[in-house]
């Protein structure tokens, strides 16, 4: 019984990478009890419980998360990102590979 997040972030300008691995059973166990992440594991129709059943995960085109939250941290996460994120559990194996840009609203 698995559920391992493997990451890979690269940042233009900074010489080495963000590497890592996270074991998601316990992430999730220990977090489930947050209201949103309840929401979000309920929406995604995901048992917080491992083992995880093989599912299907789609968000509908459109849709938007509000991360006010984090609008402090805004301007240290500023710039061009690539890299690549493996999910890898019993049920399966998911790989999504990005090259993103966040800059200010102008």
């Amino acid at each position: 019984m698995y559920f391992q997040l493997i990451y890979s972030v690269q940042k233009k300008g900074l010489p080495v990478p963000f590497k890592g691995k996270h074991d998601l059973c316990k992430e999730i166990s220990k977090r489930a009890q947050e209201p949103e992440i309840q929401k979000r594991l309920k929406k995604a129709k995901i048992d917080p419980t491992c083992p995880l059943n093989k599912t299907k995960l789609c968000v509908p085109l459109g849709e938007n998360m509000d991360v006010s939250k984090y609008k402090q941290q805004f301007a240290m996460f500023e710039g061009r990102y690539n890299g690549s994120f493996t999910l890898d559990c019993d049920c399966g194996k998911s790989c999504f590979k990005f090259d993103v840009e966040f800059g200010k609203n102008k």
